[in-house]
Formats: C-alpha cells, structure tokens, sequence
C-alpha cells in the first residue's frame, strides 16, 4: 500500500490556508489488482471437530480426518475496506 500527499498554501496576505490532498492505497487507484491488502484466514481452517450436528462429544478417529480441498481453501483472504482507494481534501486556516 502507498499513501501520497499534495499540500500547498493558498497566497493570501491576512490569512495562512493550506491546502491538502491525501491520497490513501495511490497503488490501487492506479490498477485494480495492485494494493490488494490480504490477511490470514484462519476461520476457514477446521481440521478436527470432536462434536456431532446434537452436541455430543465422538471418539476421535484419525483415519476421518480429511484434508482441505484445494478448489475450496483459500488461505487468504482480501480486507476489502483497506483494499480501496480513497482521497481526503483538506483545509487549515490559520489566523
């Protein structure tokens, strides 16, 4: 992710203005696929479950256990939120 900032002051005599533009995930706003922000996902992971669909606790049989599937387990997943552009304009008059 990469954040940039444009800021200048406006010219006028009795007050001090700025001006500023905050550009936040400047990647993304460029190309869709770039400043993608992605996280584990550890809820999707679920290698033992000792119970049945009533509750009630079962003996642990190893050769039941099975694997993840790869069309289905995605060890990541995108934060869509922090994934996005966004632009903040700003103003600050000083007297």
């Amino acid at each position: 992710m990469l954040n940039a900032r444009v800021a200048f002051r406006l010219p006028f005599k009795t007050l001090k203005t700025d001006v500023t533009l905050d550009i936040l995930n400047l990647l993304n706003l460029l190309n869709d696929h770039w400043g993608i922000v992605r996280f584990s996902n550890f809820n999707q992971i679920d290698l033992v479950n000792p119970f049945t669909t009533a509750g009630q606790i079962t003996k642990l049989d190893l050769t039941s256990i099975s694997p993840a599937v790869a069309g289905t387990f995605q060890p990541f997943a995108i934060d869509d939120l922090r994934s996005r552009w966004q632009l903040q304009l700003g103003i600050r008059v000083a007297f």
